[in-house]
């Protein structure tokens, strides 16, 4: 979804309600029209994610959790680490075609999707759920704007398109080693802070937003939330996993991975 949880879980097909087109045109929103503005996150990265934003304190303390409501998003981890011990298992056993045809990072967030998220939702009031939507959506970043689905809701035009393409590729691609800038970094020791750098990028995004269309994404953030302690938090509660895998060579091996 996101550069800094390992970006293999970018947010996948996101889609815009209809009354938006008519919000748009709005210079205010009230309570009611906010809740159509709303953009659905995708199922298959929610699921798994809230399982692990959830068990942040920050995030806990955020959705005012009561404790009983704690008690039962820590049992629902708990339970869902078993259930991917399970599958990591049933995978292991693959052999090296099937592996390749199903990979066991969707056969995870599968299980989250079907069988966790209905849990959750019990857990959390509407409130609450919103608030956590807001949260997953400013962890996201400007991995939000890589998703051709999110493009499509807020209009942007062509191009718009292509400068965030462009500011997307230049995060993806920073300047090598050899390069002039990596080899002045490299020669004085300077690190790549690479908080500052997805921000900037994110910044420059907006830059190339309307008015209206950031209006739209400020809805989608809601209040701010100290980000960094929020992937502080989350890390020690990634989702991590080992199974039997095939090599290039045709041999099984045991393989490891993990979902952030």
């Amino acid at each position: 979804m996101f550069k800094k949880l390992s970006r293999q879980g970018k947010l996948c097909k996101l889609f815009l309600l209809s009354a938006i087109v008519l919000l748009l045109g709005l210079t205010g929103f009230g309570e009611e029209e906010i809740g159509r503005a709303r953009l659905e996150l995708c199922k298959k990265y929610k699921a798994y994610c809230s399982l692990i934003t959830l068990q942040s304190d920050l995030v806990q303390v955020e959705l005012k959790l009561s404790p009983a409501q704690a008690i039962s998003v820590r049992q629902l981890r708990r339970n869902f680490d078993i259930d991917v011990k399970q599958i990591a298992e049933e995978y292991g056993q693959l052999t090296a075609e099937q592996q390749s045809e199903d990979r066991i990072s969707d056969r995870i967030s599968d299980a989250a999707t079907k069988t966790y998220q209905p849990k959750i939702d019990k857990i959390l009031s509407s409130e609450q759920a919103v608030r956590l939507d807001e949260i997953y959506w400013q962890l996201s970043g400007v991995d939000a704007f890589r998703e051709a689905e999110v493009l499509k809701a807020l209009e942007v035009s062509e191009i718009q398109r292509k400068q965030i393409g462009k500011i997307i590729h230049n995060l993806d691609h920073p300047p090598s080693d050899e390069s002039l800038e990596g080899r002045i970094r490299n020669k004085i020791g300077l690190q790549v802070d690479y908080d500052k750098r997805d921000k900037t990028a994110l910044k420059n995004v907006l830059k190339q937003l309307t008015n209206e269309q950031r209006t739209l994404m400020e809805i989608q953030w809601g209040e701010p939330i100290d980000q960094k302690v929020v992937f502080e938090q989350r890390y020690p509660w990634r989702i991590e996993y080992q199974y039997n895998g095939w090599g290039e060579d045709g041999k099984r091996g045991l393989c490891k991975g993990s979902m952030q």
